[in-house]
Formats: C-alpha cells, structure tokens, sequence
C-alpha cells in the first residue's frame, strides 16, 4: 500500500543528503524503469498509475492515483510510472587496461547523463568523475542517461591519483593542442574532459601525455562538452 510515508520518502529522494543517507535514487518512466530491471541493479520498488507491462514477475508493482504520483515525481510532467533503486558498487577501477573517460569537475547533470550514454554506446569501459563533479544519481543525470547508467560504470575519485597511477595515456581535450583528425588514438587509455566553463585544470594538465583539440571552423565560442565527448569518443573507437 502506497502510504503517505512512501510518498515522503521518494520525494525526499530529490536532495543528495538523502539519496546518500539512504543509498537509493528514483527512476522515471517506463523505458528507463524496464532498463533498470533488466540489469543487475537492485530496484526496490515500482510504482505506476495502471498495469503496465514491465516484462518482470519479480517484482511488485504499487497502484498510485494521478495525484500520488505527481506528488512522488520530480519531473515537471510526471510519465505514470517510477521506481526507487539502490545504489551500486562498481567495485575495484582496473586501470591497467581499458578506455575510460575522465571528468574534471563536470557541473551540469544533463551533460553528465548524456556522456554517460555516450560511453555505452561506444563501448568505453567507464567514466571518472572528479569528487567535485556532479552526483551521478541526480535525476537529471539519471533521465538524460536513458538507461546507459545502468550498463556504464561511474566511479568519483581524485583524478590526479588515477593519472599518475596509470600506466594507460591520458589524452585531453584543450583549445590548444593536435588536431584530433589526425592524432592516433591508442586502443586503450583515459580521455580527460574538463568543466564546461574552466575546461581541464592545469594540474591535471601538467600530468597528461597529449592534448588534442577540435578545431572550429566556424564562429562558435565553445562546444558543449558532451558534444565533444561524441566526437572524441567515436575517434577513440
């Protein structure tokens, strides 16, 4: 039964003190609620405004009336269905090996989650956010994400740690550096982007092996760094 404790509970799940305090994020929608049950995340608990078909015996689904659910979403229009996941444990980076992305201080949640889909689709291995970056389970992360968050690891570290304890290179993304065009990627190795309005930090600039840029063509200021993300990812692949 959907009680008014419940319905405290999901809404106080919009504040990173309680998401933190209580390890568990809300999903919204029907796709990204089926992604989260098709993976190997732990959902709690699923509610919705009529029978949907989530393709899953296991898990019990609560009724809620319009009026509980928009008190329970956190988005502007609620879309009739949400469930409460718990956190998870990546475990152990393996920086030995692999392709992951690095992000220096990323601020903006919708920029994150589309990343975070990003490096599903080209199959990165996952990303590092500095400890100064974003939460990852920020609704807005989570709803941009579309789902890749529950296939593409997320870890938060002090990237100047994971730098220099690699053996991978590290290539970032500067104003100033080769044309990615012609830059050869490694098959394995860190991507560093950096803050939408500061870019990469110099200390993390002094430990990195290459820096490649984007050249503008145009007339543009700057370039969205999910955008940038794509376009390194996909030369990265």
């Amino acid at each position: 039964m959907l009680t008014k404790n419940k319905i405290k509970f999901v809404r106080s799940l919009r504040s990173k003190k309680e998401r933190y305090s209580h390890n568990c994020f809300v999903i919204e929608g029907e796709k990204i609620v089926q992604e989260a049950l098709n993976s190997n995340f732990e959902v709690d608990d699923v509610y919705a405004l009529d029978s949907f078909d989530l393709s899953n015996d296991n898990i019990a689904m609560s009724l809620a009336s319009k009026k509980e659910m928009d008190a329970m979403s956190g988005l502007k229009q609620a879309p009739g269905i949400l469930a409460v996941a718990k956190f998870k444990n990546w475990g152990p980076i393996d920086l030995n090996k692999g392709k992951y992305i690095l992000l220096d201080t990323l601020n903006d949640p919708g920029n994150l989650g589309t990343i975070i889909r990003i490096a599903d689709w080209f199959a990165f291995d996952g990303i590092i956010c500095s400890t100064t970056s974003v939460d990852v389970y920020n609704q807005k992360v989570v709803q941009s994400s579309m789902g890749s968050l529950f296939r593409v690891p997320v870890w938060y570290a002090d990237l100047k740690n994971v730098i220099e304890e690699s053996p991978l290179p590290c290539i970032a993304a500067v104003m100033k550096g080769e044309d990615f065009r012609g830059f050869s990627f490694p098959k394995s190795g860190l991507l560093l982007l950096g803050s939408e309005s500061h870019g990469v930090s110099d200390e993390l600039l002094s430990l990195i092996d290459s820096p490649v840029t984007i050249p503008r063509l145009g007339k543009a200021e700057s370039l969205n760094v999910s955008v940038a993300a794509g376009i390194l990812c996909q030369a990265f692949s």
